[in-house]
């Protein structure tokens, strides 16, 4: 249902770095995390999205309960954000400390209906990534080896005009 009826992203620039404090911070209160089960590492502190905030949140959230399904070591999250060396496009990296992933899996996680897992639907990643394009940003696994996997949401160049829909 939420996929049909999704609503229109409504864009706005916001810094970066003080966003994801309060987010690790609001997530670790939700979800009763320790001292050192996250790490996070600002790289440039006058980043600058353009993002509906409410959906980049719900993107983070999305990735954030996977990374937690199965991290096994402390941090159990890291966050790193930056920008590209060639584009200047910022980006977050949600990094685990779980097994990683076969290729063959790694190939799929975005389609829709697609789990490894009981009890989940198979949509988490397929909205999340949706929802990223639909703020011009893109979402991509970018590492699944057996030291964690790495999802990286890479916004669009912050000087870039939106698109209206």
């Amino acid at each position: 249902m939420m996929i049909g009826r999704r609503e229109l992203a409504v864009a706005e620039s916001f810094p970066l770095c003080p966003w994801l404090t309060t987010f690790i911070g609001e997530l670790g209160e939700r979800r009763g995390l320790a001292v050192g089960d996250t790490a996070f590492e600002c790289n440039d502190p006058d980043i600058i999205v353009r993002m509906d905030r409410s959906q980049l949140h719900q993107v983070l959230w999305n990735l954030c309960e996977n990374a937690l399904r199965y991290s096994r070591r402390a941090p159990l999250l890291r966050f790193v954000c930056g920008r590209q060396p060639a584009t200047a496009r910022p980006y977050i990296d949600v990094i685990d400390s779980g097994p990683g992933m076969p290729a063959a899996i790694a190939e799929q996680v975005f389609e829709p209906f697609f789990t490894s897992g009981g009890g989940g639907t198979g949509l988490g990643l397929y909205i999340a990534r949706e929802l990223c394009e639909a703020n011009q940003a893109t979402l991509a696994l970018v590492e699944h080896g057996a030291d964690g996997c790495t999802f990286r949401i890479l916004f669009a160049h912050p000087d870039r005009q939106q698109l209206s829909a």
